[in-house]
């Protein structure tokens, strides 16, 4: 299990998916490029929908290359959503976002991937959890990345956002 993670309320993320823990409706997605600064910029406007199968799921509808914004020198990318994405064995979304991203020009970058909702996964102190990886990983290797997450809660921002 990863430790428990203390996040910054960074205006621009915290703004956008402070709430998403209240929503039990539709499913809700979206990402940050984090730079090397600390900055923050949304790679696409939020996205939401349930669909019935991962290739439905609006964590592979949102990489779409013609609607993701270009950010130079980019650090990490961080994806909030409602759920954690599904691992379903060949099209699941834990094994195709990582391959969306690198598709939308963001190769070799690490992903921290924050859901919002309990969902009953356990370990921390945090019933919110979030697992890293990185694009261009194996499904091997995502998985047991998966199984490593840890929780997660938001912190008083102090000026920076490593």
């Amino acid at each position: 299990m990863l430790p428990d993670l203390p996040r910054p309320k960074q205006a621009t993320i915290y703004a956008l998916v402070g709430d998403l823990w209240e929503n039990n409706g539709s499913i809700q997605y979206v990402a940050h490029a984090i730079t090397a600064g600390g900055t923050a910029t949304r790679l696409r406007d939020v996205i939401e929908g349930s669909g019935k199968g991962p290739a439905n799921h609006p964590d592979q509808h949102y990489w779409d290359p013609k609607r993701i914004a270009k950010v130079a020198g980019v650090q990490r990318i961080e994806i909030d959503c409602t759920l954690m994405p599904c691992d379903g064995e060949f099209d699941g979304c834990l094994f195709r976002v990582p391959a969306l991203v690198a598709a939308c020009g963001y190769a070799n970058v690490p992903l921290r991937i924050f859901s919002h909702r309990d969902e009953g996964a356990g370990g921390g102190g945090s019933t919110k959890r979030y697992f890293l990886c990185n694009t261009g990983q194996k499904n091997a290797d995502l998985k047991a990345a998966f199984a490593q997450h840890g929780g997660w809660g938001w912190t008083p921002w102090n000026g920076t956002y490593a």
